[in-house]
């Protein structure tokens, strides 16, 4: 089982006007500096296809306060992630399982780069 999750509080209200920003050409959510950007295939609705570089999912819940997609590449990796906002606090989660070449590229690529990544990139607000 793979759980990463990163958490924010910053010294104000998160405005959840941040969430419908990922994947736009106003990105305040994605840590681009590190990653490659999000791209979505559409509006942000159940059902949307998204990705950054080799990772695609698709976009299972959207709520004010919620973004959740469903991984489906890269091959081996079944589970979720998503971003919330509860007052002050963001969070990102993803959680899922690793499956066949999954389990050995996860502890060797994947882990250490989001860890670095997602808590380099939000130690600021990528806000206004």
């Amino acid at each position: 089982m793979v759980r990463n999750v990163h958490t924010r509080r910053f010294p104000r209200p998160v405005p959840l006007e941040l969430l419908a920003t990922l994947g736009t050409g106003d990105d305040r959510l994605w840590p681009v500096a590190d990653w490659p950007p999000t791209r979505l295939d559409g509006p942000p609705a159940p059902g949307t296809t998204a990705g950054h570089g080799p990772v695609r999912y698709v976009l299972e819940e959207v709520s004010p306060d919620r973004l959740r997609f469903r991984f489906t590449a890269p091959k081996g990796l079944h589970g979720y992630h998503e971003f919330t906002i509860s007052g002050d606090t963001l969070t990102h989660v993803l959680a899922g399982t690793l499956h066949g070449w999954a389990r050995l590229s996860w502890p060797l690529v994947f882990r250490p780069c989001t860890t670095r990544c997602w808590n380099s990139s939000w130690t600021a607000p990528n806000w206004r």
